[in-house]
């Protein structure tokens, strides 16, 4: 049930969110081209803690929250998407 509940609770959050500015993913000495790299890697290392048996009430949010700040200790940070003016 708390899973379910913490599911609803991120697709409200990213819905609520996705539109109010558009974020993009900046390093300051690695490619754009290695965003996906890193964030793959992140997101497996996650997966693999809150699947490990280390945790018994790793949630949802918990494991994004890991990743995220998995990307902040490589580097990784955002900022806003510049508009282009006409």
């Amino acid at each position: 049930m708390k899973s379910k509940l913490s599911i609803a609770f991120l697709i409200i959050l990213i819905i609520t969110f996705a539109g109010c500015t558009a974020m993009t993913p900046v390093h300051p000495t690695k490619p754009d081209s290695e965003y996906y790299t890193d964030k793959k890697d992140c997101e497996k290392n996650a997966r693999e803690y809150s699947t490990g048996g280390r945790q018994d009430d790793f949630s949802v949010i918990d494991e994004i929250n890991f990743a995220q700040r998995c990307m902040r200790d490589k580097g990784w940070t955002y900022k806003k998407k510049e508009k282009i003016s006409k």
